[in-house]
């Protein structure tokens, strides 16, 4: 990412810093976020526009993400969320990311407002961003089982399969012995 456009909440005004919790929020969710998908950094990177190690970086918080990035991502997931993107994710990833959507605050939009109104103090800000991420969490669990229980049924349907194809093995022809040409045909 550019570092013009990211985000410096030093050079905010107290009246604006409350605009970039949508930006952290969504940041310190990413990697469940990104598991709730099903897709790998490099995957998630391809997506969005990006690398996949500025996605390592971004959920490691070694890199503020830009408000580009914030509106690349939050694009994508309202794309996973209404359609799945086309094969890009299961609908287990899709179920997923719409409950997920439901629940993080939005940039430019009634939510932020909310944020303003309701909660006044950066640890009241914190407390929230605490729940919210526990509910991503809850979110990305149920994903995560989903997703396993439905893997074992296939693997299970394959080994059953299998099972019938070995009991049932088709017998090789046995080789017999070639009658020996008739003499009488000579030539």
């Amino acid at each position: 990412m550019n570092n013009q456009n990211e985000l410096n909440t030093s050079a905010l005004t107290n009246n604006d810093v409350w605009k970039v919790y949508p930006i952290l929020i969504l940041q310190s969710n990413l990697k469940m976020l990104r598991s709730i998908c099903g897709l790998s950094k490099k995957d998630f990177g391809i997506q969005v526009g990006t690398t996949g190690q500025t996605i390592t970086n971004l959920e490691n918080g070694c890199n503020s993400m830009s408000l580009m990035c914030y509106g690349s991502i939050m694009y994508f997931l309202d794309c996973v969320a209404s359609c799945g993107t086309c094969g890009v994710t299961d609908s287990f990833g899709e179920e997923g990311i719409s409950e997920a959507l439901h629940i993080i605050p939005h940039l430019n939009s009634s939510d932020t407002l909310v944020l303003l109104e309701k909660y006044q103090t950066e640890d009241e800000i914190m407390h929230y961003a605490d729940e919210i991420k526990d509910q991503i969490k809850q979110i990305y669990l149920k994903t995560k089982t989903a997703r396993s229980e439905s893997n074992s049924d296939q693997e299970s349907a394959s080994d059953m399969i299998k099972r019938l194809l070995d009991r049932s093995q088709v017998k090789e022809p046995e080789l017999s012995t070639v009658p020996e040409p008739d003499s009488s045909f000579s030539e």
